[in-house]
């Protein structure tokens, strides 16, 4: 009877568990930065919104798998674990990208927090109606912070463009101004009045 190493299988396992979940937070750069809260039991988790509003959801299962048959054994090397773990963490983490961006469009839709294009080409114009319809967080300096744009690949050359022509047009620049300015003041007025409550 041939021995078994528990000990060693177990060290091999964490090794390659850790492996996989670094592997996976290095191709979930669209949402890396975002805050994240384990949840450890239940069905689903709430979100409640500085409106009021509840949102309500349940758990969405994302999943992976791969397998490695008995012919495969004998020229498996470490590298071919490794390829095929690092395939199964790309995988994993297209599947929780697309979840997240899926559930936000159709939160922020469901609460009139997107813009509608209507077909027509991303503009500087895109942006300040973007920035229209959000709540802005600004520092003690007056600096606004927690700003993320996060577009498909296919448009960030209309982007980079867009950006440009804010600070470059001196129209749309006195525009973004004028909605900066407007946007720190109904920030402090949402802090006044949280400061007074209770």
């Amino acid at each position: 009877m041939l021995p078994d190493f528990v000990v060693l299988k177990r060290e091999i396992n964490e090794v390659l568990n850790l492996f996989m979940r670094r592997r996976f937070q290095y191709y979930c750069t669209g949402i890396q930065d975002i805050p994240k809260e384990q949840l450890f039991e239940g069905t689903g988790m709430s979100i409640h919104r500085a409106s009021g509003d509840v949102d309500k959801s349940s758990f969405i299962q994302n999943s992976t798998e791969f397998s490695i048959s008995y012919d495969e054994v004998p020229g498996l090397s470490l590298n071919d674990v490794l390829d095929k773990l690092d395939k199964a963490a790309k995988n994993m983490s297209d599947q929780v990208q697309k979840t997240f961006y899926l559930k936000m469009n159709e939160d922020l839709d469901r609460m009139g927090r997107t813009v509608d294009q209507k077909g027509k080409p991303f503009t500087a114009d895109t942006i300040l109606e973007a920035l229209k319809s959000i709540h802005i967080d600004f520092d003690k300096d007056g600096k606004h912070h927690g700003l993320e744009l996060h577009t498909a690949p296919q448009l960030q050359d209309a982007v980079r463009k867009a950006f440009a022509d804010l600070e470059a047009d001196p129209d749309l620049k006195r525009r973004h101004e004028e909605l900066m300015i407007q946007k720190r003041e109904e920030y402090r007025a949402r802090e006044a009045s949280r400061r007074l409550v209770g």
